[in-house]
């Protein structure tokens, strides 16, 4: 699985919120991972998570490992979700058990039973899926009723929307690694309108800023800090808007209803953001490796303060596109396929 500073977080939470639910229901679920953090939290979840010996998946040395550990266990899966695999590797993976792919890129024609895309736009891909897996015989798993998020997100409450602001939620991710938390903090800092609006701005494990966003929150006076929350649903719930990155994050939020500014960190982002903002869900702002994404945020960010009938509307249809009950279905429909094997 991947994960790291460069990556984030998203892989890993989403195949733990699987690994939860697989385990509800009578399933043991073993980690192979390339970050020790990333391990560690999964360890810190009860799971066995071990490291592999090196950073490519596909390479020689974690190529052997993954084959040996899969040989020597009774495993009746293969839940993959990793950018740093090739097809020949999935090709070997797949003869010693069913192989289940999680995709968010379509880079390729993957030789795997279930192929996976929660996304908003996992559907629009469909044929093209379709028509690149048919020698595999793979089955589709595709649209964000699949989107595997924690317990604690399953059937919320309709959103109440306020008519004015009090709370924003800030998410930049589980690392960070452009330094967007600081330079939309500094943003926020020169709208003095903003001075009596709580920023609860969520700070990840990975997080090489933490220090300088903690300092910049003390200077500031309106804004708090969380580092590695446990449960994130009920601080969203308790927020009137949002801002976050276009991760796994964005499904979170539309489960708890909370109108959302998105932006663009990685190049595999950019169709979830577009899709989500053609759809009228969540507005995006733009790519944060560019200049001046944070005016833009800002300005998305005054809209939807100003326009309560804005945020009613758009919390209604988050809400009715993602429900929470997504790791369930997507555990219920692997367990299925597995026991037809």
């Amino acid at each position: 699985m991947d994960s790291g500073v460069q990556i984030g977080l998203g892989h890993l939470m989403r195949c733990l919120s699987l690994a939860e639910q697989l385990y509800a229901i009578g399933e043991c679920c073993q980690f192979l991972l390339k970050d020790e953090t990333a391990r560690r939290i999964a360890a810190d979840r009860g799971f066995n998570a071990i490291r592999l010996e090196s950073v490519g998946l596909q390479d020689d040395v974690n190529s052997q490992q993954v084959m040996t550990l899969i040989k020597n266990r009774d495993v009746t899966s293969v839940i993959v979700d990793s950018y740093a695999v090739t097809a020949d590797f999935l090709r070997r993976l797949r003869t010693y058990a069913p192989l289940i792919y999680l995709d968010d890129m379509k880079a390729f024609s993957y030789p795997c039973d279930v192929l996976v895309n929660y996304n908003i736009y996992g559907p629009d891909w469909e044929q093209d899926y379709t028509e690149r897996q048919t020698s595999f015989g793979t089955r589709l798993l595709l649209g964000p009723q699949y989107a595997p998020l924690r317990k604690e997100f399953d059937n919320l409450p309709q959103h109440q929307i306020a008519k004015q602001v009090q709370r924003v939620f800030l998410s930049t991710g589980g690392s960070d690694s452009f330094g967007i938390m600081c330079r939309l903090l500094k943003a926020i800092s020169f709208m003095p309108e903003w001075s009596e609006i709580e920023f609860h701005a969520v700070v990840g494990a990975m997080n090489p800023h933490r220090e300088q966003i903690e300092r910049m929150a003390s200077e500031m006076g309106n804004v708090r800090v969380h580092f590695q929350l446990r449960r994130v649903a009920d601080l969203m719930c308790q927020c009137d808007v949002a801002v976050s990155a276009a991760g796994s994050t964005l499904y979170e939020l539309c489960a708890c209803g909370v109108p959302t500014v998105t932006y663009v960190l990685a190049d595999n982002q950019i169709p979830g953001a577009r899709a989500f903002d053609r759809q009228g869900l969540i507005m995006m702002a733009g790519d944060c490796r560019a200049q001046g994404t944070e005016e833009k945020i800002i300005s998305q960010l005054q809209r939807l303060i100003a326009d309560s009938n804005l945020r009613e509307l758009t919390s209604r249809q988050m809400q009715q596109v993602v429900d929470g009950k997504g790791a369930w279905r997507l555990a219920q429909a692997l367990l299925s396929f597995v026991k037809a094997e």
